[in-house]
């Protein structure tokens, strides 16, 4: 029930318990009660005042409990900052739609001598970079970047704090990333980032935080959402690529 609707029952039935009262003294069988209706208004009063006294510190209480929770639930929540790239970095892990595109990764890969020591670097590939700009874990991370053509899912089962990875999706058209996962006190979240001028914007109005969501349908669409249960397999991490280039430069 809506908060406003039940202060205005609890007014109404401050207002009208008077009235009520009265009426009540003036027929059977309270007209046969002992003491004067003088007596009953001074009870009646005592009684509600007390009610009220007590409603009072319960909801102050609740309302320090919820506002501390809060408190918790936003040092927890880790933050990210999202980019639209054009390579990757190979220190960093790189996540592919499929087998195909993670082996054609490998196998354009070149190497390189600068300062007397062998250095390794990607073909030019679109893709999307996630930093985590916290001191937070955020686990069971979902990413859906759509594009032009298609939608591509990834996930992963946590990101570390000031981790970046990078997801290749090979193309120019990338519409928008949501990013939904969990955060170190289990607070379901989504992110939402709209591409606009080659840039990702995140967009507030279109994020949604579980402690938010009330109603039956904004909670359905996390229920589909269980990257536990389906890493991505296609990674590529930079001891694989330092591996792939040793054995074939």
């Amino acid at each position: 029930m809506n908060k406003w609707v039940k202060r205005g029952i609890l007014v109404v039935v401050l207002v009208l318990a008077p009235i009520v009262m009265s009426n009540l003294m003036e027929i059977y069988p309270f007209n046969k009660v002992p003491g004067e209706n003088s007596d009953w208004f001074a009870f009646l009063g005592g009684y509600l005042g007390a009610i009220l006294t007590v409603g009072g510190v319960y909801y102050q209480i609740s309302s320090e409990n919820k506002n501390n929770e809060k408190l918790e639930f936003r040092k927890s929540r880790p933050y990210f900052a999202i980019t639209i790239k054009g390579k990757y970095d190979t220190l960093s892990d790189v996540y592919f739609k499929n087998e195909k595109d993670k082996n054609n990764a490998l196998k354009n890969i070149t190497a390189y001598e600068a300062s007397g020591a062998m250095r390794i670097r990607y073909h030019d590939d679109k893709c999307v970079r996630i930093q985590n700009a916290s001191t937070h874990h955020a686990f069971s991370l979902q990413v859906k970047i759509e594009c032009e053509n298609e939608e591509n899912i990834f996930r992963i089962q946590y990101i570390k704090p000031y981790q970046e990875i990078y997801f290749s999706v090979n193309t120019d058209g990338i519409m928008s990333v949501e990013l939904t996962f969990l955060s170190e006190l289990r607070e379901k979240e989504r992110i939402y980032f709209l591409s606009e001028n080659n840039l990702l914007v995140h967009k507030k109005d279109l994020s949604r935080l579980e402690s938010d969501m009330n109603e039956r349908e904004d909670n359905k669409k996390f229920s589909d959402y269980n990257p536990n249960v389906n890493e991505s397999e296609f990674k590529l991490d930079k001891y694989m690529v330092e591996d792939y280039a040793l054995k074939n430069f």
